[in-house]
C-alpha cells in the first residue's frame, strides 16, 4: 500500500506530443470499426448487436447519428481529487482537478482541492474527454472488454523528443536509457474513466491498468522544486503544506523542527525531497494513527473491469456515457520526466449479458 499520496504536477509540466485528429464522417460504427484521434482508439469489441457513435438527435435514429472525437494536444496532470462535489449532485460530467499554483496557506484552492481543468472546448484543454453512444438491437448490459484496455508507450516518438534535448545529448548510454524509460513510464499513471449520467443509474468508474498499490489523493509536495517540501510560515512557525484531499486536518501529526536539514531523497521529485531546517515535517504514519483520514482514488484494475462496470442499454435507444482519458498527478508513477512522454491508449465496450426491458 502507498505511505504517501502524489501530487499534480507544476503547472509548466504537459505531454510534448502532437495529435492529429481523424474525422468522423459515418453514422455508427460496429464490430471492427473504431472511433479514434491519433493516440487514442474507442471501439466495439466483437460484437454484431452493439455500435458506438458519438452524437444522438432527437429522433434516435441511427443513421441520423455522427460526430468526431474531441482532440487534445497536450495533456497536463490533473487529478480525480474532490470528486463528490460533483458525483453528490450527479453531475453530467466529471470535474478534474488541475495543478497547483504557488501555494499559500491563506487561500485553500492552492493547497488543497486546486482548480478546476481545463476541458474541451477550452483552449488548450489539459486531458481527454468524450460524450459517446452505445446502441444496440437489444437490451443488454454492457461493460468494457478488459482485454482490449491498453496504455502503450510510443518508444519511437519519446526517443525523438529526448534527441533534441541538451541534457540527453550530453548524457552517458546508462543515463540515456535511463531517461527513455522514464518517459515510456507516462503510462502508468494514466487512467480512463467512464461516467453513466442517468439519475436512474448514475455511475462512475475509473480504471487503472497498472494499479499494484493504492493511490492517494493527498501528502507534502515539493511543486516549488527547491529539493525541500513546501512549506509556510505561521508567525514564525514554520510547517509544511499538507496538499490534496483529505479528513480530519486536526489530527495531522508533525515532527518536531531539526536544527539542520533531513537529507532523504536520492532522486528528487515533486514527491520525494528534503525536510528544510527549522521546518515541522508533515509525518504520514502518526498522522493516520492518530485520526488523519487520507482520500483514496476509487479505481478498478484490469482484472477488476468485467466484475463491476455494468451500463444498461436499451434496444434502439442511444445510451449516452462520457469517457475521459486523463494523468493522474497523485499516481506515484507521475514524475517531471515522465509527463513528457507520449503513448496510445485504446479501450472496447461489449455486452456482458442480456437483461429485461425495464
Amino acid at each position: 500500500m502507498k505511505r504517501r499520496g502524489l501530487i499534480v504536477s507544476v503547472l509548466s509540466l504537459s505531454i510534448a506530443m502532437s495529435v492529429a485528429s481523424t474525422t468522423i464522417s459515418l453514422a455508427w460504427y460496429g464490430s471492427g470499426s473504431r472511433l479514434l484521434v491519433d493516440q487514442i482508439s474507442i471501439s466495439i469489441r466483437n460484437d454484431q448487436e452493439l455500435y458506438i457513435g458519438t452524437r444522438a438527435d432527437e429522433k434516435f435514429e441511427k443513421q441520423n447519428l455522427d460526430g468526431e472525437l474531441h482532440q487534445v494536444e497536450r495533456y497536463s496532470p490533473v487529478s480525480g481529487m474532490y470528486s463528490s462535489l460533483w458525483k453528490d449532485n450527479k453531475g453530467s460530467l466529471p470535474i478534474l482537478r488541475s495543478s497547483y499554483p504557488t501555494p499559500s496557506i491563506l487561500r485553500e484552492k492552492t493547497y488543497k482541492h486546486s482548480y478546476e481543468a481545463k476541458v474541451y472546448p477550452d483552449i488548450d484543454p489539459e486531458f481527454f474527454q468524450q460524450e459517446i453512444y452505445l446502441y444496440s438491437n437489444t437490451n443488454a448490459i454492457v461493460t468494457i472488454d478488459k482485454d482490449s484496455v491498453a496504455f502503450l508507450a510510443d518508444n519511437v516518438k519519446n526517443k525523438e523528443y529526448l534527441e533534441k534535448q541538451e541534457e540527453y545529448q550530453q548524457a552517458t548510454n546508462e543515463e540515456k536509457v535511463e531517461m527513455l524509460a522514464q518517459l515510456n513510464n507516462i503510462t502508468h499513471s494514466l487512467r480512463f474513466s467512464l461516467l453513466n449520467p442517468d439519475e436512474e443509474e448514475y455511475s462512475y468508474y475509473i480504471v487503472d491498468p497498472f494499479k499494484s498499490e493504492d493511490t492517494y489523493y493527498c501528502g507534502a509536495l515539493d511543486n516549488v522544486n527547491d529539493h525541500y517540501y513546501d512549506y509556510y510560515n505561521d508567525e514564525g512557525t514554520f510547517t509544511e503544506f499538507v496538499y490534496g484531499e483529505y479528513q480530519n486536518e486536526d489530527k495531522i501529526v508533525y515532527d518536531d523542527p531539526s536544527l539542520n536539514d533531513i537529507l532523504t531523497s536520492k532522486k528528487y521529485t515533486c514527491f520525494d525531497a528534503d525536510v528544510k531546517k527549522g521546518v515541522r515535517h508533515f509525518n504520514w504514519e502518526k498522522s493516520i494513527e492518530n485520526g488523519f483520514v487520507p482520500a483514496k482514488e476509487d479505481s478498478l484494475s484490469l482484472l477488476e473491469i468485467e466484475d463491476v462496470v455494468e451500463i444498461p442499454v436499451f434496444a434502439y435507444q442511444p445510451k449516452k456515457i462520457v469517457v475521459s482519458l486523463y494523468l493522474e498527478g497523485w499516481d506515484r508513477d507521475n514524475t517531471e520526466l515522465s509527463v513528457f512522454g507520449s503513448f496510445n491508449a485504446s479501450l472496447s465496450f461489449k455486452i456482458k449479458r442480456s437483461m429485461q426491458q425495464r
